[in-house]
């Protein structure tokens, strides 16, 4: 649990894996492994140095607020948007599916339902959403890594590309139109871990 005061004057990040999925989701093998080195790496006093307590691990073998479920990604995104003080730095980091429909961005929780968008929005956290809830933070400086796959997540189906954006759509960056690389088919990436491992 935090509060204002234990809060105060410090760094706060919340890191987030999820390997396992409910409805019929396929599961991934190292988020929750990379997530918790991160979180040894930032309290590592010779690394990182932050406080243990103010790194907020959630995962999909946690319990109670803990649990990556959308709700409670919410929720605790939401309670630290009122916690934390000004000149606080913020990071959020969440490792695990995500899908793209209907030009939505959904990193995926536990329990999100992907068989429509309508089911997606009930059951997950937007990223939009997200981005939403952060603007209300009041770090003097926020990260935000979000850590997805981009292939179809539903059970049985993981080698078909669902990318977050299509390999051939234009890059948003400096390039000019003449001057933009043409992407190679051959390394389009299914899935982007920290440990470069694939599914």
């Amino acid at each position: 649990m935090f509060t204002n005061t234990s809060l105060a004057n410090r760094e706060v990040c919340v890191v987030s894996g999820i390997n396992g999925y409910q409805n019929n989701i396929s599961p991934l093998r190292f988020c929750v492994s990379d997530i918790k080195a991160l979180r040894e790496v930032l309290i590592d006093l010779q690394i990182g140095a932050f406080k243990a307590a103010n790194v907020l691990l959630m995962t999909d073998d946690s319990t109670g607020i803990d649990r990556s479920t959308g709700r409670n990604t919410v929720a605790k995104l939401e309670r630290l948007s009122r916690c934390i003080q000004t000149g606080d730095p913020f990071i959020f980091v969440h490792a695990g599916r995500g899908i793209n429909r209907e030009q939505k961005s959904f990193p995926l929780a536990i329990n999100s339902d992907s068989r429509s968008t309508r089911m997606l929005e009930k059951s997950t956290v937007l990223l939009e959403m997200v981005s939403e809830i952060l603007s209300e933070i009041r770090a003097s400086q926020t990260l935000t890594i979000i850590d997805a796959c981009r292939n179809d997540p539903s059970s049985g189906r993981g080698d078909q590309d669902n990318a977050l954006t299509s390999p051939n759509s234009p890059v948003e960056s400096g390039w000019s139109k003449q001057e933009q690389p043409r992407p190679n088919p051959q390394r389009q990436p299914r899935c982007m871990q920290y440990r470069g491992a694939g599914l």
